[in-house]
């Protein structure tokens, strides 16, 4: 009997689906709305496209921090605040350890303040958004830092 390794290209098939569950929960993000299945595929479709990238021989810890914040995103627009934060500060801890550009780490901090906010702990919120604000002033390309601020502004 054939293994599924004999029959596929298991690297190009985990390239494929990275990105591909990566630009489906973006589809999913921006449907007007979403009934409780549609966060249920949200959610895993993002853990299935982390899933593919820690099966490609080159992903970078960039690709991670990107993961996790968007782990961190799902888990915010679907109210579990809780699992937000804890890949928003996944998000950020892999950003220090590799020291990744003002973009990614404002990404991250951005994560964190909006499941803060979400929590109701203002003080955390606060903290991160001026350092998401921070980080975002050094990203000097305008097609990178206009959706930041826009993501910052939008957390209340």
């Amino acid at each position: 009997m054939s293994q599924p390794d004999d029959l596929v290209d298991v690297e190009e098939a985990h390239h494929f689906f990275a990105a591909a569950a990566f630009n489906a929960v973006w589809d999913l993000l921006d449907l007007d709305e979403r009934t409780p299945e549609d966060d249920d595929l949200l959610i895993d479709t993002a853990y299935a496209s982390r899933w593919h990238w820690r099966h490609r021989e080159d992903a970078a810890p960039r690709n991670f921090a990107i993961a996790a914040w968007q782990l961190s995103r799902v888990h915010a627009v679907t109210d579990r605040f809780e699992r937000a934060l804890e890949f928003g500060e996944e998000s950020l801890a892999i950003c220090a350890a590799e020291d990744l550009a003002p973009f990614y780490v404002a990404y991250a901090h951005e994560a964190i303040a909006r499941a803060a906010a979400g929590l109701g702990d203002d003080d955390v919120a606060s903290e991160h958004l001026g350092l998401a604000r921070e980080a975002a002033a050094e990203v000097e390309d305008d097609d990178h830092r206009e959706p930041l601020e826009e993501d910052l502004a939008s957390i209340g």
